[in-house]
């Protein structure tokens, strides 16, 4: 631990971010294997205790259900509890969004691994929403395709869908991870040029706090408002569906 003015401070490790759902958290079982592989990853003794941690969160919920949960791994061996309102932007259907002139850097840290200070990509998000747009989108070092300040990206093209491969500049987030596990079928993943994004007859952010929210435009560049061939949103209530059933067994 780190000590300040002679006090032990923790150091925050790891974390996940949650939302509610019919008063338990969603996607429970992969924050949990998320914050599972943390406390492995950092070689922490010992294993928590699943049950107890997801009761509190649980209480939590119950408390303060218009809150998104951040649940920070500590250095100590604790979990803490740190939250925001969730602000749903039900205003704005669809967002727009800038090609940042910052180009994404490798990360030092596992893909799956959700760590470090995230203050830069919220307070770019906020610098994009002071110029009337709603995020970011990040190409990496290689003029790739990489993901949003706190989302990651996929777009449809006929009957597929398309994402970014896993790599070393892009976070593995939970909600796409899910997509692939359950529609694995649906998806081409592989490393992408901007105009492959360009050509996409739909595209969405994608995130576990806000789900899929569908892109109307890239700078200039305007994506198609048409009802695309195949539908993220249906396959993403489908996840929610089957997350609640599993909840509740």
């Amino acid at each position: 631990m780190n000590k300040y003015h002679g006090v032990s401070v923790a150091t925050k490790l790891a974390f996940t971010t949650l939302r509610e759902d019919q008063g338990e958290p969603l996607f429970w079982s992969m924050h949990w294997q998320r914050l599972l592989k943390s406390w492995k990853y950092f070689g922490l003794p010992s294993v928590p205790n699943e049950k107890e941690l997801f009761l509190k969160v649980c209480q939590f919920f119950k408390e303060q259900p218009d809150q998104i949960l951040r649940i920070d791994l500590l250095n100590d061996q604790r979990f803490e509890f740190n939250s925001r309102p969730l602000v749903c932007r039900d205003s704005e259907a669809l967002l727009k969004l800038s090609l940042s002139q910052n180009r994404l850097m490798k990360r030092s840290i596992p893909p799956w691994l959700k760590a470090g200070d995230y203050s830069w990509r919220m307070s770019q998000r906020e610098l994009a929403r002071k110029k009337n747009f709603d995020d970011y989108l990040y190409l990496d070092e290689q003029e790739k395709i990489a993901e949003a300040t706190v989302s990651n990206l996929i777009w449809c093209k006929g009957s597929t869908f398309f994402t970014p491969q896993v790599s070393e500049y892009i976070l593995q987030g939970i909600t796409v991870s899910l997509f692939l596990e359950n529609h694995k079928n649906n998806f081409t993943c592989s490393i992408f040029d901007l105009n492959d994004l360009l050509g996409a007859d739909a595209a969405w952010l994608v995130n576990a706090v806000t789900g899929p929210q569908r892109i109307a435009s890239l700078d200039q560049h305007k994506f198609s408002s048409k009802l695309p061939q195949v539908d993220l949103d249906q396959l993403y209530w489908g996840l929610v569906k089957q997350d609640r059933k599993t909840r509740s067994e």
